[in-house]
């Protein structure tokens, strides 16, 4: 068992929680689940495995992620969304990691695998999806808008790359994962369009030519098509998902 909290933020998570909860009880003596707005049984779950409950009115990804950091009370963190858990291979990794060479780093990255159509994703901008969630805690914050929250730290800090996989249950049904589109779409013109004062050419390109190079990037150059079906209609709906940012943009720019 390491020197770590592991930070959990969740809202009507029962069907994940669990599964999250049950992944990283091997390698914590602390876990702590931030709630906001839950009509189902998230604390109770939480509580199950032994987790210290904090309610928060919802204050944006990012703030609500630096919330929840600073209730940890260990010198390492392992911050993780409630749909993601650790494949057996990194939830060994982690433990020798603390077992070894943790006193030799400050940030830990590790590849995200990505369940999507009830398929795990092998390549496409689905994977390798390299991400930071164990860390020092003194180490970093949390920065970004209200949405696509990420971690920020020193250009000195010592870096490890874990093998195995974070298994992200990110995919319910198309109609779940178009919605939260939307919405992180709607959330990034609202962080983003005051950088334009007005619909010009290259707000324009971008509408038209991101959306565009994001698919060929995404099925052809990075070998999407190899996941089949699922492969290619992440890819569209990736695309889509560029195409909706910038059209809510203009959406803003054209109602002031």
């Amino acid at each position: 068992m390491g020197p770590v909290s592991v930070v959990i933020i969740a809202r009507n998570e029962e069907e994940n929680l669990q599964r999250c909860l049950e992944s990283v009880s091997p390698l914590t003596g602390e876990m702590i689940v931030v709630i906001n707005d839950c009509t189902d049984r998230t604390a109770q779950v939480a509580e199950k495995w032994g987790a210290k409950v904090f309610k928060q009115s919802w204050l944006g990804f990012c703030a609500q992620k630096q919330f929840a950091l600073e209730k940890a009370t260990q010198s390492w963190v392992l911050s993780l969304d409630a749909d993601e858990a650790l494949s057996e291979q990194l939830q060994k990794n982690i433990l020798l990691f603390f077992e070894y060479a943790h006193k030799s780093f400050d940030v830990v990255t590790f590849n995200r695998r990505n369940n999507y159509l009830h398929r795990w994703l092998k390549y496409g901008d689905a994977y390798p999806d390299k991400v930071v969630r164990l860390f020092r805690k003194e180490a970093v914050r949390w920065s970004g808008g209200s949405v696509h929250e990420s971690i920020t730290y020193s250009n000195k800090a010592r870096i490890k790359h874990l093998q195995g996989d974070l298994m992200h249950y990110t995919f319910k049904n198309l109609e779940t994962t178009l919605k939260k589109q939307i919405l992180y779409a709607q959330l990034f013109a609202k962080d983003n369009h005051r950088q334009y004062t007005a619909v010009n050419f290259s707000l324009i390109m971008k509408l038209v030519f991101n959306p565009l190079w994001g698919f060929i990037r995404s099925y052809f150059i990075k070998a999407g098509f190899l996941d089949g079906i699922p492969g290619l209609i992440y890819a569209i709906q990736r695309s889509m998902y560029i195409f909706l940012k910038y059209a809510f943009v203009i959406e803003f720019l054209l109602k002031m």
